[in-house]
């Protein structure tokens, strides 16, 4: 026998199937966000199966505390009489918990853990106002603890890592530091960004569409750090998403390695480096990857290579 419900001034004919079942709804707000960050594999998940039969919650919608998703259960259908979106039957559960119900055992906690890093920047972050790349001598201020609203928890922050930077400062058309504003003199976030990034790995386009890559995310606060992945995503850079040694592009793995080309000097002091932490320079070279050693036409020898992984400001040479 078929059964007509009336959902929300339109109707669904209901054919036959279990009445403990609805289709999937999502509201447009929530939609359009889902549409923005379709990349990810639960975003995709959710929006290729709204209207699709067979769910015991619907409706779903960015609960007032965007911590949470608001849904309608199907035993609390027949209470309401007109509408869905805004009603005291709506229940509120953590995305995780929505996505297991919706979807069980077909997401790790990884993947709801990136799908929610992902989302939260849409509805926290309304504009990109707070975020600013500087370059140069700037670079060094903004790594000074005493411009921070919060402890980094950064080896580079003291005022004796000054003299460390110049690997970024004398490179400004390739190196640039982006910066958000907690308030007009102080920050709460940075991460390098690099510009020019040679050749990711099986793409023959870099010289017409030069690559940028956002390196590490230094802050205290993570819902910050999700809205500079997502500043990223929205610039079409590079990424390393958080806490992997994988570089991501618009949510997708671009390349196993990243390398730029920097003025050639050596340096009397260097910076703890995050990704860019091989450099050779007689040859200007920076690059996550050590790379092939190459000769020095004049002597047939290697070029010497630094690794550039200590806290005190040094560097220790390395074969080839």
């Amino acid at each position: 026998m078929n059964k007509i419900l009336n959902f929300n001034n339109f109707y669904i004919i209901n054919e036959g199937k279990d009445d403990s079942k609805m289709s999937l709804q999502v509201s447009e707000k929530l939609k359009k966000i889902l549409i923005k960050i379709y990349n990810e594999p639960i975003a995709r998940k959710i929006i290729d199966n709204i209207g699709n039969y067979g769910y015991e919650l619907s409706y779903i919608d960015i609960d007032k505390d965007s911590k949470y998703a608001s849904f309608i259960t199907i035993d609390r259908i027949d209470r309401i009489k007109d509408n869905f979106w805004e009603n005291p039957y709506r229940q509120v559960m953590t995305w995780g918990r929505l996505i297991n119900k919706l979807f069980p055992n077909e997401f790790t906690n990884m993947d709801i853990d990136r799908f929610y890093n992902r989302y939260r920047p849409e509805i926290d972050v309304k504009d990109d106002s707070r975020f600013e790349i500087v370059r140069g001598e700037d670079i060094k201020y903004w790594y000074l603890e005493d411009n921070w609203s919060d402890n980094t928890n950064s080896c580079m922050r003291h005022k004796k890592c000054q003299d460390f930077f110049g690997i970024y400062t004398n490179n400004p058309e390739k190196c640039g530091l982006l910066i958000h504003h907690s308030s007009k003199n102080k920050i709460i976030g940075r991460a390098l960004v690099w510009n020019n990034i040679i050749k990711p790995s099986g793409d023959t386009l870099e010289n017409r569409c030069p690559y940028t890559f956002m390196d590490r995310v230094y802050t205290p606060d993570a819902q910050i750090a999700a809205a500079f992945q997502k500043y990223a995503i929205d610039n079409n850079w590079i990424y390393r998403p958080f806490s992997s040694e994988t570089f991501l592009m618009n949510g997708e793995k671009k390349t196993s390695m990243i390398t730029t080309r920097l003025k050639p000097m050596d340096y009397k002091y260097y910076p703890y480096v995050d990704t860019l932490y091989y450099y050779t320079p007689e040859t200007g070279r920076a690059s996550s990857n050590p790379g092939i050693p190459a000769l020095n036409p004049d002597n047939k020898r290697p070029f010497k290579k630094y690794q550039l992984r200590r806290q005190d400001g040094g560097k220790e040479q390395i074969d080839g």
